[in-house]
């Protein structure tokens, strides 16, 4: 008797899924959508968007919008076309039955399929069958199908165009773009459909383009001709919010149009912005967010605590400074009462309540944590009223965190034996670990790793020039350093005395590309008989020779045939000058034919004074930019070097790669000082373009259309004390259908609202508990100046044997977020404070005081 092999059966069913496409295919879900990206001119084809799963053929509709305004204004969301329902989630089936579960597995196989082959092309490649597949597409403007007559016509007076399109397989994308005939100056509707289910998008055909720039109950409208970029005058702009419009308005001679409104709260997303002249139309949808703007446009506030990290049921010392901010500079606010909420991670409000503000705009308040506090971080929220959805109601905020944890019983130091040293040279390191009660550390196991990064002496973006001192980064910072490498782990124990010495190499490369200094870090780990674990860093400077040097452009961009002059500086390593001579060398570099080419040009070498100091001239024959290296030898026969860049304009400026590069705003200076005019080149890589110029503090200081017949174009930009601490200069200009932006900083440090704080104790050493005296002394920026601004005195309880000096520093567009003061204070009166709240009412946003402390 044979019997029947039970095999054959899913073996069956699998060829009849893989034999059956079209079935399987037909018992998916029908999707498709619609979608454009840009506008396009009346002399281009259009292309829409089409994403398609499952569709055999679809009907296509172009209506003509007469009105634009109504019709945007009649959207309940400008952003779709859907009627508002969210998303329909999974039909939920209790049991599936066999059938179902059988059609499931079909289609989670076709998909894998489908899956596999579409990974074996590259992107490239999927690109070109994307376009072949859109080209398979066989389109009719015959309409015989009965289908479509289930979906009506919106209106058979503004259709323009009618067809219907049989789409190809999908078997390497669901999408395509699918090109359609071009149509004149308007804005459309597209409307597809399957007989049963209708997808639509807008279309815009204009030659006119339109920029916008919102600010906080402002819009900028800058219409321009799509080909030349220029402005066009006489242009009806009107801006609203949903249903309403709010302003309108007509477009200068620049093409310019200023629209003012107000933004509803919250910020609505219905915010639109529409231009029209004749039958052309520009239509923006920017966010409305930025009609209300952002709460630190209104108020400049500071909110600190005298230290960053409480524990449960201790006393959190807390202190706000408030300012109003009025067009670019700072007030007094006029509030008698603020609304403080401190509240813990959990959005658990500890203190909810009006507390008033000083005459001198600040607000100080205590609070006792209780001992069953929530860890974690902590919020001071600051509100000119009660808790509401307005954010414009919110003053400030500052943090502090609240941590429960056990002290370490044991410190580790790691001890170079001296600062700095040579690189190639051997520096011998100290790790030393002890109890906090005295007794060493003895016979423990350690485990020391070492790291090595560069060190930057000069900082590209500070504020401010420091001169040829150039702070060398040192300071509390225990980080490893930017680009830090490990150059070794190793593993040794302490001696008798809870000590160990160990030798630690330093590397010197001769013929190195990129000299530079390197900082090392020395971490140690040691392990204590308890198995605890307790890390230490310490660090060193390895210096590439006995001098540095630095090198700086008088301007940063000059024209081709002009003679470029650069500051040459050189010191030691204890800031003390040195006479050298410098080369200095124009490079150029270029990528082409897939490597660097390297030119040298002109060179010239520059003798520093007996102050460190000297100035090289050197003419530049070519445009674009221009690198310049500068070199020295020190006494240990070893080359030094910096490098500094030159732009040189000219017209036809070519940057990396042979090619101009889009747009870009080169400065003549790092920085400014009130009175000050800044001379400023916008690069492109078109010709004849006119460009929107902005530059913006807290409101705009400069605003102009510009024409440039060429490449480049230079302007002045004057600088006023409205400019500190810093401008924002941006460009924004259409050529050829084409989009070209560039923003820039423009720093202009307050040097002349620097405060320079003096504190001295009335006794070098206090004890714990004991009350410790204080003169606080005030100067003005000038560090010459002997005689203080003002005097002050306060009495301060200390919980720790060591006062760190502390500073603040934000700019323009922040608020400073919640700093700790003397981490060692935990309270103190101001007994006569008059002269320094004067002062205080004068510093505008981004100005920074630093604190320095004298004998401890």
């Amino acid at each position: 008797m044979r019997v029947p092999s039970r095999a054959g059966f899913p073996l069956a069913l699998l060829m009849l899924a893989l034999l059956y496409p079209t079935a399987l295919l037909a018992a998916r879900p029908v999707s498709f959508n619609l979608s454009t990206n840009r506008s396009f001119s009346p002399t281009e084809k259009p292309t829409i968007h089409l994403y398609a799963q499952n569709v055999d053929e679809l009907e296509f509709r172009i209506y003509r919008v007469q009105d634009p305004r109504k019709f945007l204004t009649g959207l309940p969301d400008l952003h779709s076309f859907d009627n508002g329902t969210p998303f329909a989630g999974k039909e939920r089936i209790d049991e599936r039955t066999w059938l179902e579960r059988f059609h499931d597995w079909k289609h989670h196989l076709w998909f894998v399929v489908r899956r596999f082959f579409r990974g074996q092309f590259t992107m490239e490649n999927r690109d070109r069958l994307r376009a072949r597949q859109a080209g398979l597409a066989r389109r009719s403007r015959i309409v015989g199908v009965a289908q479509f007559a289930q979906i009506p016509l919106l209106n058979d007076h503004q259709l323009v165009a009618r067809w219907r399109q049989e789409l190809p397989p999908t078997y390497v994308s669901d999408s395509q773009e699918l090109p359609i005939d071009p149509l004149p100056s308007g804005l459309y509707l597209i409307e597809a459909t399957d007989g049963h289910f209708k997808a639509y998008t807008l279309l815009m055909v204009s030659r006119m383009a339109m920029i916008t720039r919102t600010a906080g109950g402002g819009v900028l409208a800058y219409c321009v001709d799509r080909v030349s970029g220029a402005g066009i005058a006489g242009v009806q702009v009107s801006a609203g919010i949903g249903q309403q419009q709010q302003a309108n308005g007509t477009t200068d001679a620049d093409g310019l149009a200023d629209l003012h409104m107000t933004a509803p709260k919250p910020a609505p997303d219905n915010f639109w912005v529409l231009a029209s002249s004749g039958n052309d139309v520009a239509a923006v949808t920017p966010g409305g967010y930025a009609l209300s703007g952002w709460q630190g446009d209104r108020w400049s506030s500071y909110i600190y605590t005298e230290r960053p990290v409480y524990r449960p049921s201790h006393i959190v010392h807390w202190k706000a400074i408030l300012r109003a901010r009025v067009q670019n500079h700072l007030e007094l606010p006029k509030l008698t009462t603020i609304h403080v909420t401190i509240a813990d991670q959990d959005d658990h409000a500890l203190l909810d309540k009006d507390m008033p503000v000083s005459p001198a705009g600040s607000v100080t308040g205590d609070l006792t944590l209780p001992s069953t506090a929530t860890l974690g971080y902590y919020n001071i929220r600051l509100r000119n009223g009660p808790a509401s959805d307005d954010p414009d109601a919110d003053v400030g905020t500052g943090t502090f965190r609240v941590e429960d944890y056990r002290k370490p019983e044991y410190q580790v130091r790691v001890s170079p034996a001296k600062q700095r040293l040579l690189q190639g040279e051997t520096m011998q390191v100290v790790i030393d670990a002890r109890y906090f009660f005295g007794e060493s550390v003895a016979n423990a196991q350690v485990k020391y790793r070492v790291y090595h990064a560069p060190h930057y002496w000069w900082d590209q973006d500070a504020g401010g020039d420091e001169g040829p001192g150039m702070d060398a980064g040192e300071g509390g910072d225990d980080s490893l350093g930017y680009d830090a490498a490990q150059q070794s782990e190793q593993t040794g124990k302490l001696d008798a005395n809870g000590k160990l010495t160990i030798s630690v190499p330093t590397q010197y490369i001769a013929n190195q590309t990129r000299p530079t200094d390197q900082d090392y870090t020395v971490e140690a780990a040691v392990t204590d008989q308890a198995n605890r674990e307790i890390t230490g860093r310490g660090h060193f400077l390895a210096t590439r020779g006995t001098f540095r040097i630095q090198v700086e452009p008088v301007s940063y961009a000059i024209r081709i045939g002009e003679t470029a002059l650069f500051n040459v500086t050189a010191v030691d390593y204890d800031n003390h000058p040195v006479q050298t001579r410098v080369h200095l060398q124009l490079v150029t570099h270029k990528y082409a034919n897939g490597k660097v080419q390297t030119t040298r040009g002109a060179a010239t070498d520059v003798t520093t004074g007996a102050d460190g100091r000297g100035q090289g001239a050197i003419p530049v024959q070519a445009a674009g930019s221009v690198e310049v290296e500068a070199s020295a030898s020190t006494p240990e026969q070893r080359v030094v070097v910096d490098s500094t860049y030159l732009w040189v304009m000219g017209g036809n400026e070519e940057g990396w790669g042979g090619q101009s590069q889009a747009v870009r705003i080169v400065a003549d200076k790092k920085s400014y000082a009130p009175g000050d005019t800044a001379h400023l080149s916008i690069l492109a890589n078109v010709d004849s373009f006119h460009a929107l110029v902005l530059a913006t503090g807290y409101s705009v200081e400069f605003r102009k259309v510009l024409f440039s017949p060429g490449k480049a174009l230079t302007f002045d930009l004057p600088i006023t004390t409205d400019a500190q601490p810093n401008l924002e200069v941006s460009v924004a200009f259409i050529r050829n259908d084409q989009l070209y932006q560039a923003n820039q900083s423009i720093k202009v440090p307050p040097v002349q609202e620097q405060l320079q704080i003096d504190i001295t104790p009335a006794k070098q050493v206090f004890q714990p508990q004991q009350t410790a005296s204080y003169d606080v002394f005030a100067r003005d920026w000038q560090a010459s100046r002997s005689a203080p601004i003002s005097a002050l005195a306060w009495s301060m309880r200390l919980s720790t044997p060591s006062i760190p000096t502390a500073a603040a520093k934000w700019s323009r567009g922040s608020t400073p977020a919640a700093t700790s003061l003397p981490r060692s204070i935990l309270r103190c009166s101001i007994t006569s404070a008059a002269g320094l709240a004067s002062s205080l009412r004068s510093w505008p946003s981004g100005h920074h005081v630093t604190g320095r402390s004298l004998p401890r």
